[in-house]
């Protein structure tokens, strides 16, 4: 457990920092408890797993920490992508990134559909961030696509593109916990938004033919963000493990 408290307290940490702007030292944090969620999951809990009893709570499982070294992960990329759009890189990278974590997250709802039995206590929060995260970061691959489309002088696809994704969110459930429920629809508001604009900008300038569906283009993911393995060091003395 104290393993498992350590690593909520980095990410938490992580959060904290991000909310002054140092997205650097962020970033690591996040990347830092990914590190020890990941050493918990291979190192700690696998020797105890006979050993603990049948009811023993959530935080005490692989899979939890598993997951958590996921969750980690995609919140370090996602602060990657905010230094990403303060240096102005090009939408197509921005895509890219977005996607990346969409992918990530993919290996989370693996975790969680492979071991309903050692989940089944995980709470609906971490349910929600995971399917909200991975719903959003997609669509906001597209709106970064659909950005670089246009810049590139093809208004048709973007518009395709940007269809396609709108069309999806009708299918979507909007989430019921805040602040995921304000997010989602901020998101969907300014994805109707940047479609109109599109569609506007194409009747009266471009004038281009929107392709059929079998044209639109696959998203591409890069993700590049990876754990800080976390390694115990000895205290001087008795064999003690610190923590940092």
């Amino acid at each position: 457990m104290s393993f498992f408290l350590y690593g909520a307290v980095l990410r938490e940490r992580g959060f904290a920092t991000l909310s002054t702007g140092e997205l650097v030292e962020s970033a690591t944090l996040f990347r830092k408890a990914a590190g020890v969620f990941s050493y918990l999951a291979e190192k700690v809990l696998p020797p105890l797993k006979y050993l603990l009893p049948d009811e023993s709570p959530v935080e005490a499982t692989s899979s939890l920490s598993s997951l958590m070294r996921i969750i980690c992960l995609a919140d370090a990329q996602a602060v990657t992508i905010k230094r990403a759009e303060e240096k102005e890189n090009s939408p197509l990278l921005l895509s890219k990134l977005h996607y990346g974590i969409s992918q990530i997250l993919d290996e989370a709802t693996c975790i969680m559909n492979a071991k309903p039995g050692e989940l089944r206590h995980l709470s609906a929060a971490v349910k929600g961030l995971v399917s909200t995260c991975k719903v959003l970061h997609e669509l906001r691959s597209q709106r970064s696509l659909a950005e670089e489309l246009r810049g590139n002088e093809k208004i048709g696809i973007a518009i395709l593109v940007l269809r396609h994704a709108t069309a999806n969110l009708k299918k979507v459930k909007t989430p019921k916990n805040e602040p995921y429920t304000s997010i989602f629809n901020e998101e969907v508001k300014d994805a109707s938004e940047m479609l109109k604009k599109f569609e506007h900008e194409n009747d009266f300038v471009w004038q281009q033919k929107i392709p059929t569906a079998h044209l639109l283009p696959s998203l591409q993911g890069k993700s590049i963000v990876t754990s800080i393995p976390y390694e115990p060091q000895k205290l001087e003395g008795p064999e003690l493990s610190m923590f940092e």
